[in-house]
């Protein structure tokens, strides 16, 4: 896990006019919010944020078009600061916490014209990567989905959309899809990508038992005691049923099967044919407590490291179906994410799935929204900003849905800045989580 944190992002002179103060040490220290009135150039101080962390130099570039004087952004021991002086370029400092500079840095406007030149084009390029290295060296990156979201079809998204393109995809009007309807598709797919492989990194990265055939063949040639000290049928028989029970009682074991994250078929024949067995040897458990032992303990390790990935997905969905009313949504290994109609058929039947298109504004906004919150979560991502999160959501569901974020990153590193109008959002908030604008003094 990514353990960089930001401390403090202070920005003057937004648009001009209006300076912010964001103290993640103070209050809740992973999510804070920026209230402000419109035109207070909430917009500008996210996205200034977003090009200096992103760890894009393309982004970094975009710093000239957003009207600022100072930002400064403390994190991992350091002070980064950016200073536009009177002829438009802007230094960058780094100072460690002696306060000495360690990284300098000026950036030109004129750097952009630069590029097009063949002989300073890649020594500008190789510029701005130093520093975006540099400072995410610090802060770690950050996303940013602004209120164009839906609409803002990023790689992964366009990537799908020219594969659906190519395969000739069509609605039932034998149009092409809609590209919000594109982008949702692709934020789920996205979503049951990254719980997979976090689930895959946890397993590799587990307590790395002794491989279950490996035991085996140890319990079988220290059969003086079958591994660890079990003497009598009995004994064994006892030790398997409690085994058994242990793995049943694991906290998310339940979720882990529904979202067939382990496929538990092979368990639960054992587990029938050891609870009720046909008729009772004396020596046929002693025979099977050195086979199933390392095999219920390499289950029970292998619950555990996808149960991260489980809860995860439990709080998606029960997040968006606290919320949704005649729709629900599903999740299975083998065919991921898909929302289903809860409304009965003429035929009645029910196990009719809903396309993208057939989803609200909000339904759309709030999958968005909660699935890039984990997809960050999971993927390591330090910052994710949100402008404006209640676009198209209704009263109860700006009530809920700091509740959701934050059971959504639970257990991550990841800190969330958003710019809200609705007081609802705020509801629940400390005035300390919260960042209004001051105008700045002028002499």
């Amino acid at each position: 896990m990514d353990t960089r944190k930001i401390e403090k992002i202070s920005a003057k002179g937004i648009i001009g006019l209006y300076d912010y103060n964001i103290n993640f040490t103070d209050g809740n220290s992973e999510l804070k919010a920026i209230y402000s009135e419109n035109g207070c150039g909430k917009t500008n101080l996210l996205r200034l944020i977003h090009c200096v962390t992103s760890g894009s130099s393309v982004e970094l570039q975009k710093i000239f078009s957003i009207p600022f004087k100072e930002l400064e952004i403390k994190a991992s021991g350091k002070r980064i600061f950016f200073t536009r002086r009177t002829n438009k370029s802007i230094d960058l400092n780094i100072y460690n916490e002696s306060d000495e500079s360690v990284f300098f840095k000026d950036l030109n406007p004129g750097d952009l014209k630069s590029m097009s030149d063949p002989e300073l084009g890649d020594e500008i390029q190789d510029k701005y990567r130093d520093i975006s290295l540099n400072v995410c060296n610090y802060t770690g990156n950050a996303v940013y989905l602004g209120t164009n979201r839906l609409n803002d079809v990023d790689l992964q998204a366009s990537r799908i959309a020219r594969i659906r393109w190519r395969m000739g995809r069509r609605n039932e009007s034998g149009e092409e899809y809609d590209p919000v309807d594109l982008v949702i598709d692709s934020v789920l797919d996205e979503l049951s990508n990254s719980l997979i492989r976090n689930a895959q990194r946890m397993t590799i990265s587990s307590r790395g038992r002794r491989g279950v055939y490996s035991q085996i063949v140890k319990n079988i040639f220290n059969d003086s005691n079958n591994g660890d000290g079990v003497n009598s049928s009995t004994e064994a028989r006892k030790s398997i049923l409690e085994k058994i029970k242990e793995i049943d009682n694991l906290e998310y074991k339940n979720l882990v099967g529904e979202y067939e994250l382990i496929n538990f078929a092979e368990y639960n024949s054992i587990k029938n044919m050891v609870s009720n067995p046909p008729r009772v040897n004396a020596k046929q458990f002693l025979h099977l407590y050195p086979i199933l032992m390392p095999y219920f303990d390499s289950l029970a390790e292998k619950i555990q490291d996808v149960s991260p990935a489980a809860r995860l997905i439990g709080s998606f969905i029960g997040s968006i179906n606290t919320m949704f009313r005649d729709k629900e949504i599903k999740y299975s290994m083998q065919r991921g994410f898909r929302v289903r109609s809860n409304i009965v058929s003429e035929e009645g039947k029910n196990e009719i799935y809903v396309d993208p298109s057939m989803l609200s504004s909000g339904e759309k906004h709030i999958i968005f929204l909660l699935a890039k919150v984990i997809i960050s979560a999971t993927r390591g991502d330090s910052l994710l900003i949100i402008d404006e999160p209640e676009i198209s959501l209704g009263i109860q569901w700006q009530r809920l849905f700091v509740k959701y974020v934050q059971e959504c990153a639970y257990e991550s590193n990841l800190q969330v800045v958003m710019a809200t109008h609705s007081p609802l959002i705020l509801e629940d908030y400390d005035d300390i989580d919260v960042s209004v604008s001051k105008r700045e003094s002028r002499d």
